[in-house]
């Protein structure tokens, strides 16, 4: 993926010159082009902004979907218009003023639909998919949105974007109310668009309002633009609220919420962008912590304290942290260190709401944003406290729950906490920072690498093994060309075979498998010879099998010992001359600029602020880069929602071959790397 100052250009001539470039390629079979464009255009009347209600229209006439108040930067309140215009270039140097830009706005002029326009043969065709906002106000008064639509191919002709008629779409989608000037981060288009199969390239415009996604090919902009064709809601939908959280409004009167406020301006001593008192403890922002003696818990405070005992249970809060924030500052999102605080942790909000977001440790994509109004009480207990992270970000507005925009004001918030003072006993013990006797260490000698694996590997398959096998059906390239390779009547031996979907792919050759997991033998029973059985002891006599395949397994192996003992038995069931394909894990999951299937799927978020650096604990994988080679990696079962860790040990570049070679009977033949795997292919002396 690009990095954001290669697509945040001054202006928009770089594009131009590389769209005139791609028109006269030699990859091009017609001698035309067509752009595919989806807009999103605001209207510039907010009172028809504010009732807006969006009609889809499919076709030249024909409403079909309706939007509102969805809760989405570029989604919300629009409606779909997909339809052809004829364009035509202008030339690259033409420029448009701003003042000559808002004055072709103010005086609405329509274009002709009946007109016609000249082009030369060879000038780029293009297909209009616009995406504009129209409320009821303006559906009433003039029954015709493609009026919406000629004002938008006329801006566009006024910024050099003349319309050439088409019918087929283009590699490039146009982002209308997208842009710099629109307050719109590259960054996010960029997580938004890179993460689709085929995308290429970003184009922003520093003085513009709309931006350009370009794709590989015709078909990949094509797709793109299928998939955020969303399907129509009646209303933004509610925040979900992660477990053992819950807000209760109206916690406290308006009054004494003034007189708490009286006395926090009255005591409070400047901060790194915000002011904060400690009381009880001094709350340490290094680590996370506070043990440290602060001033003694105000009288004022009394009273709040008793009414939330209810909530605390049978302690009392002895920790309690106020901050005055600044309209637009945040916090980094973060998660209470579980061996400094007991549960809950409890939030009051002083003066002005705010919009608090929560992103789960173990999955960036499974994230909300809640309200925080005045004078609410925010608890976090069970699940909400310990594995999520929470944090509030740098913006000047939040969207309310009507969907209405809020200016945020000075806030204050008063958080209260209870000092842990025994060793945390929270059920997470994967997200836990404190050492559970080395339950989640990185294993040292072959006891403790034995219990990773039937924790982490050998029951996680078991419980997880149907929905797994339902994700588990294609086969990889190098995989594929290997068993071609193999000559007919071939005995091919499947070392963790999983659901066995290798095992009836080629019936010139005899297959059998083996597996440790008994629900996915079950699966595999259907499709061939099976058998349960360990790698580190194979239940097949020596000098058997022609071949071996060994699809990302050994990657579960903790250490390099019980690694290298796997690829021993490999080599003692191969005759002389045979050859075995193994594949692991790589940490790097982007190879020249292209992201792994894997990495796609997670989105490959940006790191968070609670990067751990416990080099002997395994760290759950949060969805970002892989910053460690021995990681816990999350697994979420699709019939009820249960999360699991698998252990994986990520392999670097040479490392797998580098083990092969250290066996004297085997020679590396080939290696490779495929979907962020490293494969290598041996041979047996």
């Amino acid at each position: 993926m690009i990095k954001p100052s290669s697509y945040c250009n001054e202006d928009d001539g770089e594009f131009k010159k590389e769209w005139k470039n791609d028109s006269n390629s030699s990859s091009v079979n017609s001698s035309t082009l067509s752009l595919h464009i989806a807009a999103y255009e605001n209207s510039s009347n907010s009172d028809m902004a504010s009732t807006a209600d969006t009609e889809g229209l499919k076709g030249k006439h024909s409403l079909a979907k309706k939007w509102k108040n969805a809760k989405h930067p570029f989604f919300g309140s629009s409606s779909v218009i997909q339809n052809s215009f004829e364009f035509t270039r202008q030339q690259e140097n033409d420029k448009v003023s701003q003042s000559e830009i808002m004055q072709f706005k103010a005086s609405q002029k329509l274009l002709n639909p009946n007109s016609s326009v000249n082009h030369q043969p060879g000038e780029k065709n293009m297909c209009l998919f616009t995406l504009l906002r129209c409320s009821d106000l303006v559906m009433q008064k003039q029954r015709n949105p493609e009026k919406k639509k000629h004002l938008l191919v006329k801006k566009l002709a006024k910024e050099g974007y003349n319309d050439i008629y088409s019918n087929e779409p283009t590699k490039f989608i146009y982002l209308g109310n997208a842009g710099f000037v629109c307050g719109v981060s590259p960054t996010y288009l960029q997580e938004l668009f890179g993460k689709l199969d085929g995308f290429h390239k970003l184009h922003s415009f520093r003085h513009k309002s709309y931006a350009f996604v370009e794709f590989k090919t015709v078909e990949d902009g094509k797709r793109a633009y299928e998939l955020y064709d969303f399907p129509a809601i009646e209303a933004a939908p509610k925040a979900i609220l992660p477990k053992g959280l819950s807000v209760i409004s109206e916690f406290i009167t308006p009054e004494y919420e003034e007189e708490l406020l009286g006395f926090l301006n009255e005591n409070n001593e400047d901060m790194k962008n915000r002011s904060v008192l400690h009381f009880g403890h001094k709350f340490d922002y290094d680590s996370n912590s506070a043990f440290q003696k602060g001033l003694d818990i105000p009288p004022i405070l009394d009273e709040l304290i008793k009414s939330m005992q209810p909530h605390f249970g049978t302690h009392f809060p002895d920790q309690i942290t106020v901050n005055r924030y600044r309209p637009g500052q945040s916090i980094p999102m973060h998660v209470d260190t579980h061996s400094a605080f007991e549960e809950p942790i409890i939030s009051l909000s002083l003066q002005s709401s705010i919009n608090l977001d929560y992103t789960h440790c173990a999955n960036p994509t499974v994230n909300t944003e809640i309200s925080l109004p005045r004078r609410s009480l925010l608890i976090m207990k069970g699940e909400s406290r310990y594995c999520w992270r929470h944090g509030i970000r740098p913006r000047a507005s939040d969207v309310g729950e009507d969907g209405e925009l809020v200016p945020r004001e000075e806030r204050y918030s008063i958080t209260f906490r209870k000092i842990r003072t025994k060793p945390c006993e929270c059920p997470y013990i994967e997200y836990c920072d404190w050492n559970r006797n080395g339950v989640t260490a990185i294993p040292s000698n072959n006891e403790s690498a034995r219990q990773v694996e039937k924790t982490y590997v050998q029951q996680v398959y078991e419980d997880i093994a149907e929905h797994f096998s339902q994700t588990r059906h294609s086969k990889w390239n190098a995989v594929a060309n290997f068993l071609d390779s193999l000559s007919k009547g071939s005995v091919v031996l499947d070392a963790g075979c999983g659901n066995g979907k290798y095992l009836s792919t080629k019936t010139d050759k005899f297959f059998m498998g083996f597996d440790t997991c008994h629900n996915l033998l079950r699966v595999a029973n259907t499709k061939g010879e099976v058998m349960n059985g360990s790698l580190f002891e194979i239940p097949i006599r020596d000098s058997v099998c022609d071949a071996v395949i060994c699809i990302a397994v050994i990657h579960h192996f903790s250490t390099v010992e019980r690694r290298k003992a796997a690829i021993a038995e490999i080599t003692r069931v191969l005759t002389s001359g045979g050859k075995a394909l193994i594949t692991v894990w790589s940490i790097d999951q982007k190879t020249d600029g292209q992201m792994s299937a894997y990495a796609k799927m997670r989105s490959n978020k940006e790191p968070t602020e609670m990067k751990q650096e416990n080099n002997a604990k395994l760290m759950i994988h949060d969805g970002t880069d892989f910053s460690h080679c021995d990681m816990l990696v999350p697994w979420q079962r699709s019939s009820d929602g249960a999360q699991f860790f698998r252990y994986y040990h990520l392999f670097y570049k040479d490392e797998l071959d580098a083990l092969v070679e250290s066996f004297d009977e085997l020679t590396v033949i080939d290696s490779a790397y495929e979907q962020g795997n490293f494969i290598v292919i041996f041979q047996k002396k």
